[in-house]
Formats: C-alpha cells, sequence, structure tokens
C-alpha cells in the first residue's frame, strides 16, 4: 500500500474520532445539569431522608441549567456539523490539500 492511501486511510479514522468526540462533548455539556441535579440530589436524599425538589435542594435548582446548557450543546453540534461539511466541499473541490 502506498504511504499516500495509507495516510489518507488513517486521517479518514482521525477526522471521525474527531467528529465523535465533538458531538460526544456536546452531549455531555448539555446533559451535565441533569447529571449533576440528579447524583446531588440522591445524595442529599439519602443523607436527609426526605424527596428532593427545587424548592428544598440547592441541586435540584441546578436543573434551570438547562435553559442555556441545551442551546450551548445545540450550537456546538451545529457549528462542527457546518465545518465540517464546508471542510469536506473544500477538500472535495480540490481548494484544499492535503501536506504530507
Amino acid at each position: 500500500m502506498h504511504i499516500l492511501t495509507k495516510f489518507l486511510v488513517i486521517k479518514k479514522h482521525l477526522d471521525l474520532f474527531k467528529i465523535l468526540a465533538v458531538y460526544a462533548a456536546a452531549l455531555f455539556i448539555a446533559a451535565l445539569p441533569f447529571i449533576i441535579a440528579y447524583v446531588g440530589s440522591s445524595i442529599e436524599e439519602m443523607i436527609s431522608g426526605e424527596a428532593m425538589h427545587e424548592g428544598n435542594s440547592a441541586f435540584m435548582a441546578f436543573m434551570w441549567l438547562f435553559l442555556f446548557s441545551i442551546p450551548f450543546g445545540a450550537f456546538i453540534v451545529l457549528f462542527s456539523t457546518i465545518t465540517y461539511i464546508k471542510n469536506a466541499f473544500s477538500f472535495l473541490s480540490g481548494k484544499e490539500t492535503l501536506k504530507v
């Protein structure tokens, strides 16, 4: 196999891993308030023995951060998707060349 062909195969897999890593990070950012609220309120409920809600638990107030984290995560996914598509079209049209 030619060295350039090997490089293209490796680059294709690395690009796929980068895309998946960005999407995973965006989903994690979007779900982070839920994770914090669920884990924190579960621990607080085990300690206090009463049901937790946003009125008596600071952790359940983290759910209000969904108003910011879900749009931010969606923006990251949208921006990265547009960037990946733009880069793919510029590479396929020949405006961008691979440097070995």
